[in-house]
């Protein structure tokens, strides 16, 4: 594409058209809004107001929506698992390009096949890979996105298509399949003064369990038949904070 068929593409404040994901989840958004009993005029009316007042500099780190974090994410679950990437129960220092073991043999293990030098380049903008001479080897297990605007903003979006589709799901009648799995513990009057408390210990065990469940659809994707049919399957954890005006 040339750089002229480019900017034409986007919109006039500059910002790019919506993707599909993009699309999917305002039309999940509106449906969630219409089962309420909202109208969808208002609903429509209201959204416009709002965007019309949202700041200028707001998305001018979006870039839209991408799958490079699902794909870093994965390169990681592959390194933290596979025997052959594991010095004393460790990740090993990688080269980026060359033969296996390698940070390029591990991208090309993912389908469909992600660029490599987009996914390298979304592991080093979020500092998730720290150097050591010309290897790289991983912070932690878990992609890292405080701090990298444009990685957590596409990231944001595919969580919330996520929790979307999840609650598209559960609106189903019954007869259409089981419920996905979707809870929430409440607490009306919560202590300000253990807010913090809390979030470490909810960071722990959410971590805990993330890497639990990543090691067994890790084990269950290694144990695929030939040809047979599989889905992205993602598993989510998530705290939040209700009204405050609620708080005594």
């Amino acid at each position: 594409m040339s750089a002229r068929s480019a900017r034409q593409r986007r919109s006039p404040k500059g910002t790019i058209p919506l993707d599909p994901v993009a699309r999917e989840a305002l039309d999940r958004v509106a449906r969630v809004f219409a089962r309420c009993g909202f109208a969808p005029v208002e609903t429509a009316r209201l959204f416009k107001y709002l965007c019309e007042r949202l700041p200028p500099g707001l998305g001018r780190h979006g870039a839209g929506s991408s799958t490079q974090s699902d794909d870093a994410a994965h390169v990681l679950t592959l390194w933290f698992t596979d025997p052959d990437y594991l010095q004393h129960g460790q990740p090993r220092p990688l080269f980026f390009r060359g033969t296996a073991p390698s940070i390029e043999t591990l991208v090309r293990r993912i389908q469909p096949g992600p660029s490599v030098g987009a996914v390298m380049e979304y592991l080093l903008a979020t500092r998730t890979l720290r150097r050591i001479g010309r290897r790289y080897v991983p912070r932690a297990r878990a992609a890292l996105h405080r701090g990298s605007p444009r990685s957590q903003s596409a990231r944001s979006l595919r969580i919330l298509l996520g929790l979307l589709r999840n609650i598209e799901h559960n609106a189903r009648p019954r007869s259409a399949g089981p419920s996905w799995p979707e809870f929430t513990a409440d607490c009306p009057q919560f202590p300000v003064r253990l807010r913090a408390a809390f979030d470490t210990r909810a960071l722990k065990e959410a971590l805990e369990m993330t890497w639990q469940k990543d090691a067994e659809m890790r084990r269950a994707e290694s144990s695929r038949r030939p040809g047979e049919p599989t889905v992205p399957l993602s598993f989510g954890v998530y705290v939040f904070e209700g009204d405050r005006a609620r708080s005594k």
